[in-house]
Protein backbone atom coordinates (compact mmCIF):
# COMPACT_ATOMS: atom_id res chain seq x y z
CA UNK A 1 0.00 0.00 0.00
CA UNK A 2 3.24 2.46 0.40
CA UNK A 3 2.78 3.10 -3.68
CA UNK A 4 -0.60 4.34 -3.01
CA UNK A 5 0.04 6.58 -0.60
CA UNK A 6 2.61 7.88 -2.53
CA UNK A 7 -0.15 8.11 -5.00
CA UNK A 8 -2.70 9.62 -3.20
CA UNK A 9 0.07 12.61 -2.59
CA UNK A 10 0.46 13.08 -6.26
CA UNK A 11 -3.19 13.45 -6.63
CA UNK A 12 -3.60 15.35 -3.67
CA UNK A 13 -1.13 17.74 -5.08
CA UNK A 14 -2.76 18.50 -8.78
CA UNK A 15 -6.99 19.55 -8.26
CA UNK A 16 -7.92 17.78 -11.25
CA UNK A 17 -7.02 14.71 -10.37
CA UNK A 18 -10.36 13.12 -8.57
CA UNK A 19 -10.06 10.07 -6.88
CA UNK A 20 -12.21 7.79 -4.07
CA UNK A 21 -11.03 4.79 -1.68
CA UNK A 22 -13.29 1.99 -2.29
CA UNK A 23 -12.59 -1.65 -0.88
CA UNK A 24 -9.19 -0.12 0.34
CA UNK A 25 -8.62 0.35 -3.70
CA UNK A 26 -7.95 4.06 -4.72
CA UNK A 27 -10.28 4.56 -7.89
CA UNK A 28 -10.54 7.10 -9.98
CA UNK A 29 -14.24 9.39 -9.54
CA UNK A 30 -15.18 8.05 -13.38
CA UNK A 31 -14.43 4.73 -11.47
CA UNK A 32 -11.29 3.61 -13.17
CA UNK A 33 -9.52 1.75 -11.03
CA UNK A 34 -5.39 2.76 -11.15
CA UNK A 35 -2.87 1.64 -13.21
CA UNK A 36 -0.76 -1.03 -11.75
CA UNK A 37 1.65 -0.66 -8.61
CA UNK A 38 4.66 -0.93 -11.66
CA UNK A 39 3.59 1.30 -14.10
CA UNK A 40 2.45 3.79 -11.10
CA UNK A 41 6.69 2.69 -9.79
CA UNK A 42 7.76 3.90 -13.40
CA UNK A 43 5.97 6.95 -13.57
CA UNK A 44 7.13 8.33 -10.21
CA UNK A 45 11.15 7.29 -11.48
CA UNK A 46 10.34 8.88 -14.89
CA UNK A 47 9.02 11.96 -13.07
CA UNK A 48 12.29 12.19 -10.43
CA UNK A 49 14.43 11.43 -13.57
CA UNK A 50 12.24 14.50 -15.58
CA UNK A 51 12.62 16.62 -12.26
CA UNK A 52 16.73 15.95 -11.65
CA UNK A 53 17.26 16.31 -15.50
CA UNK A 54 15.55 19.47 -15.36
CA UNK A 55 17.57 21.04 -12.43
CA UNK A 56 20.69 20.03 -13.68
CA UNK A 57 19.92 21.31 -17.18
CA UNK A 58 19.23 24.60 -15.37
CA UNK A 59 22.99 24.28 -13.22
CA UNK A 60 24.32 23.92 -17.19
CA UNK A 61 22.09 26.77 -18.65
CA UNK A 62 23.43 29.17 -15.84
CA UNK A 63 26.97 28.41 -16.26
CA UNK A 64 26.78 28.81 -20.11
CA UNK A 65 25.44 32.10 -19.40
CA UNK A 66 28.27 33.04 -16.96
CA UNK A 67 30.77 32.37 -19.35
CA UNK A 68 28.80 34.38 -22.77
CA UNK A 69 30.85 37.47 -22.25
CA UNK A 70 33.97 35.14 -23.29
CA UNK A 71 32.08 34.08 -26.75
CA UNK A 72 31.01 37.63 -27.11
CA UNK A 73 34.39 38.80 -26.72
CA UNK A 74 36.05 36.63 -29.22
CA UNK A 75 32.76 37.32 -31.80
CA UNK A 76 33.95 41.29 -31.52
CA UNK A 77 37.95 40.21 -31.76
CA UNK A 78 37.01 38.41 -35.04
CA UNK A 79 35.48 41.65 -36.41
CA UNK A 80 38.23 43.75 -35.93
CA UNK A 81 41.20 41.57 -35.48
CA UNK A 82 41.26 37.69 -36.39
CA UNK A 83 44.78 37.47 -34.53
CA UNK A 84 43.71 38.90 -31.71
CA UNK A 85 40.42 36.69 -31.51
CA UNK A 86 42.90 33.72 -31.97
CA UNK A 87 44.77 34.63 -28.74
CA UNK A 88 41.33 34.81 -26.68
CA UNK A 89 40.30 31.44 -28.16
CA UNK A 90 43.81 30.07 -27.13
CA UNK A 91 43.19 31.99 -23.40
CA UNK A 92 39.72 30.78 -22.93
CA UNK A 93 40.39 27.25 -24.41
CA UNK A 94 39.67 25.51 -21.75
CA UNK A 95 35.82 27.11 -21.02
CA UNK A 96 35.36 27.05 -24.42
CA UNK A 97 35.76 23.01 -24.30
CA UNK A 98 33.64 23.30 -21.06
CA UNK A 99 30.77 25.06 -22.88
CA UNK A 100 30.71 22.76 -25.83
CA UNK A 101 30.31 19.71 -23.57
CA UNK A 102 27.19 21.45 -21.76
CA UNK A 103 26.09 22.14 -24.17
CA UNK A 104 26.21 18.19 -25.58
CA UNK A 105 24.76 17.26 -21.87
CA UNK A 106 22.28 19.29 -22.23
CA UNK A 107 20.97 17.86 -25.19
CA UNK A 108 21.09 14.75 -23.75
CA UNK A 109 19.57 15.58 -20.22
CA UNK A 110 16.76 17.14 -22.70
CA UNK A 111 16.27 14.17 -25.45
CA UNK A 112 16.03 11.83 -21.32
CA UNK A 113 13.27 14.34 -21.03
CA UNK A 114 11.25 14.49 -24.38
CA UNK A 115 11.55 10.24 -24.27
CA UNK A 116 10.19 10.44 -20.97
CA UNK A 117 7.40 12.86 -21.47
Amino acid sequence: MEIYDIVKGLIASKKDFKYKVENGELIWEDNRKLPSEDKLLKFINNNKIIKNNKKNIKTLQESLNNTDWIVTKITEAQLEDEELAQELKEKYSDILTKRKEQRKEINILQGEIDELS
